[in-house]
């Protein structure tokens, strides 16, 4: 808020501004305006105040360089006062033209002479005292119209091939831009290229995996189907054997020798058809083996 109160400050009453004006050098300032006299009777080469109001301006006190405007001495007095920033700017005689005179080289060696000649040998323009006297005497002069011309010339031709080399340069960033452009466009159709047929390469391999699974699936439970009865028949006949034996145990516990005799010969004969039975063949052992792999 400090910040923007003061930026709303007239300089000159220090107060808000009211009908605030911008000056040509782009101070601000409250504009009261005031009865002036006319003045009826002014000189042809009178510089009019720009501040006053345009039916009746006053006659211009003094003109602002940094304004770049004539004022007559109320509205001097009103527009600069003696603080910063308008004390800084510098006030001159009454003119009509702000703009800057053609300044006049005066030459090193003697400040007082005006340049009118060029040392060819220093390369640097020079008065006509030099040529007479000095470090340059007896150094090969020329016109300064002439190396003027000349040096123009050169400097011409170092701008027309500067800019002939820029157009140059400019067309080959343009080729290089549209190859980086055409590079970038080609990496990314070879990266989804790829992504594609990995995925392709994976669907496959997918599909190869679930096709093999489901190959050894039907494999393994065709082989289950063939041992399962065969266990079964074994486990069957474990059954009977542990039930034999039992009886023949008991048998053996006999000690009245007709009625072991009596029993013997059935136990005897259930043993020996148990022992000799195969549980598995060979060839069926091979062949299971065969199918799974």
């Amino acid at each position: 808020m400090e910040g923007l109160e003061k930026e709303l400050t007239c300089p000159v009453c220090l107060e808000l501004f009211v009908c605030p004006v911008q000056l040509p050098c782009n101070h601000n300032l409250c504009h009261r305006y005031k009865k002036m006299k006319s003045t009826s009777d002014s000189a042809v080469n009178e510089v009019p105040c720009q501040l006053c109001k345009p039916d009746r301006p006053q006659v211009a006190f003094r003109s602002c360089l940094d304004c770049r405007a004539s004022y007559c001495e109320e509205c001097l007095a009103m527009t600069h006062p003696q603080h910063p920033p308008f004390s800084e700017h510098k006030i001159v005689d009454p003119r009509t033209s702000f703009e800057e005179p053609s300044q006049t080289v005066m030459c090193p060696d003697h400040p007082s002479k005006p340049v009118e000649m060029y040392c060819v040998q220093d390369q640097t323009p020079v008065c006509l005292l030099c040529e007479k006297v000095g470090r340059h005497k007896q150094h090969n002069m020329a016109a300064l119209e002439e190396v003027f011309s000349q040096r123009r010339a050169e400097l011409q031709g170092g701008v027309d091939r500067l800019e002939e080399w820029l157009t140059e340069v400019e067309e080959s960033l343009i080729d290089l831009v549209v190859t980086r452009k055409y590079m970038e466009w080609s990496a990314a159709k070879l990266k989804d290229a790829i992504e594609q047929e990995c995925e392709a390469l994976h669907e496959v391999i997918r599909q190869r995996a679930a096709e093999m699974s489901r190959q050894v699936s039907l494999v393994s439970e065709k082989d289950v189907a063939r041992v399962q009865p065969e266990i079964d028949r074994i486990e069957d006949n474990m059954q009977q054997s542990r039930t034999a034996i039992a009886y023949a145990q008991e048998a053996l516990k006999e000690t009245d020798h007709g009625c072991f005799l009596q029993n013997v010969d059935f136990f005897m004969i259930t043993a020996l058809n148990y022992s000799t039975t195969t549980l598995v063949s060979e060839w069926q052992i091979q062949d299971l083996a065969v199918t799974q792999l």
